[in-house]
């Protein structure tokens, strides 16, 4: 979830200077900021979400409490979804076997222009990468004295780099320069 200085360094917004909303009249209510076309709304544990300043946001500001769970998203008790799920079906029918994606993997981020409607492969190709991850590059492992570079579209591709005979440096380039070779070309968004 962002930071106020997050939000500041990301949207070159100052919140000290930005126009100060109550929120909704209830205990625990959000404190929102009007700075032109973008609302922040100020959440529990002084982190904030961005979005836009349409009718539909505002709708959605004014009557519900916002809060983040735990995997990180904006959600209601007042209303059964995420913020940016109900934002986006206020104004589009959403089509079967798709869901809500956040373009640039920032679940604070929810203006309109980073929300979209995609196909539940697309969303597992804008992927953010694990925790756990020891390359710094998403689909590029070590296993068994080799770096494995593997993509999944349509079928699974795998291409292995010995380490034996590139050398570990040059084997996890190889295997990171073959990652982002496939991600090129199947349309790949993830890191």
């Amino acid at each position: 979830m962002a930071t106020r200085q997050e939000i500041k360094n990301d949207f070159n917004i100052d919140l000290d200077i930005a126009e100060q909303h109550p929120g909704r009249r209830k205990p625990h209510k959000n404190t929102y900021y009007i700075n032109g076309t973008f609302a922040i709304v100020k959440l529990q544990d002084d982190t904030y979400m961005i979005c836009s300043t349409d009718e539909h946001t505002l709708h959605l500001l004014s009557n519900y409490v916002w809060h983040k769970n735990a995997a990180g998203y904006i959600y209601s008790n007042g209303c059964s979804g995420y913020f940016h799920s109900k934002y986006y079906r206020r104004q589009h029918i959403l089509q079967a076997n798709h869901c809500i994606d956040h373009i640039n993997r920032k679940k604070h981020d929810n203006r309109k222009c980073n929300i979209r409607q995609c196909d539940l492969s697309t969303n597992m190709r804008n992927k953010t990468i694990r925790n756990d991850n020891t390359s710094g590059k998403q689909g590029v492992f070590f296993y068994n004295n080799n770096w494995f570079a593997t993509i999944c579209n349509v079928g699974p591709q795998t291409r292995s780099y010995s380490v034996r005979r590139y050398g570990n440096e040059t084997a996890r380039q190889n295997a990171i320069n073959k990652r982002i070779e496939w991600e090129r070309l199947y349309g790949y968004y993830g890191q």
